[in-house]
């Protein structure tokens, strides 16, 4: 005696006639829905509408804020180095050195 455990395999159900099947579809109630069906992409499709053009507006807002910044830090640069050009009155370290 010799026990395996291999499933007893069963033999496939008798198939239909094509025929046969087409002709039960057919007879059967068709479903017709009352109302429209929802796109689920239209809001991904509003959010894309609404979020790249503001983002962009915001990206360029921001751009042109830092932009002002730094022209009004290079201003400032400026005259602190035109105010550093030339001879300087050294009158303040001078007063040590006569003694």
């Amino acid at each position: 005696m010799c026990s395996s455990s291999r499933p007893v395999q069963q033999s496939p159900p008798p198939k239909q006639d094509p025929k046969v099947t087409e002709d039960e579809e057919e007879e059967g109630p068709e479903y017709i829905p009352k109302r429209k069906a929802k796109n689920p992409m239209m809001k991904i499709g509003y959010a894309w509408m609404i979020g790249l053009p503001t983002g962009i507006l915001t990206f360029i807002l921001a751009k042109r804020q830092v932009d002002k910044n730094r022209l009004k830090q290079l201003k400032i640069r400026q005259r602190m180095r035109q105010s550093n050009e030339g001879e300087f009155d050294g009158s303040r370290y001078q007063q040590h050195t006569g003694s």
